[in-house]
């Protein structure tokens, strides 16, 4: 399949200022959650997450719950430690108030999460074996012998387009516009990338891994579950200091 955090290169035309009534969030998460059930499983075993009929009471749920975890638990901690390239195009958006946005515009983000949802399966379709176009083009079922075995070219336009979709990323990103922005300490950005790594390191040590396909599965669920933890602890951190610092 297609790198997992390849998929919002798809939608980017849609992140454009004349779509604003669509929800750049929406879209991003809705375009790696049919995925997200591989990482939760922690291995690459699907039984919804690719299927049309479940996007209404599968897939645009799970959408919703990250969605919401990331912005009120993860972004701004996330981007308070982020590196500077990340922090000066898109930092200021750690103080945005998501919520509030989605209370007046529910239907905007879910309309946006089903376009994210479909813009993933339809990628899917090109680059699987047992998706609609793999089966029926014959082109796609081409294959090329090798010492070590055989590869069919829908595998290398996996590679190919998750590569095109990664750069695309970054070239949506480094295009931004520069703002200015908050930022932690480099002593605090220490501790919560280490905290981080640490999570991750206990979560793959304590998860049996079978198979490479198991590890990647669940060194992607670790990294956020580590990203999700750092920024817990910081959000109970800065409420205790705060509390401290108010005594005094």
């Amino acid at each position: 399949m297609p790198f997992t955090f390849s998929h919002p290169a798809i939608i980017l035309p849609l992140c454009h200022k004349r779509f604003s009534n669509l929800s750049s969030t929406g879209m991003i998460i809705g375009s790696i959650t049919p995925d997200l059930e591989y990482f939760l499983r922690m291995r690459m075993e699907r039984i919804h997450g690719h299927e049309v009929g479940a996007i209404f009471w599968y897939q645009l749920p799970i959408c919703f719950i990250f969605s919401v975890i990331f912005h009120v638990i993860v972004k701004k901690p996330l981007l308070l430690h982020s590196p500077t390239f990340i922090q000066k195009r898109l930092g200021y958006l750690a103080h945005k108030n998501w919520i509030d946005y989605l209370s007046k515009h529910w239907t905007q983000f879910i309309v946006s999460a089903i376009i994210g949802i479909l813009s993933h399966l339809i990628w899917d379709s090109f680059t699987h074996a047992h998706g609609l176009f793999g089966k029926s083009s014959a082109l796609l079922m081409l294959s090329f012998e090798y010492t070590w075995g055989r590869t069919y070219l829908f595998e290398w336009f996996q590679l190919l387009s998750s590569l095109l979709g990664l750069l695309a990323l970054f070239l949506f990103i480094f295009r931004r516009q520069t703002k200015p922005y908050l930022t932690a300490s480099i002593h605090q950005k220490w501790k919560y990338w280490f905290s981080t790594l640490l999570i991750i390191a206990f979560i793959v040590y304590l998860h049996p891994i079978p198979d490479f396909a198991t590890f990647i599965a669940t060194f992607i669920m670790a990294s956020i579950l580590g990203v999700l933890g750092s920024a817990i602890y910081q959000k109970i951190y800065e409420k205790i200091y705060l509390k401290r610092t108010k005594k005094f």
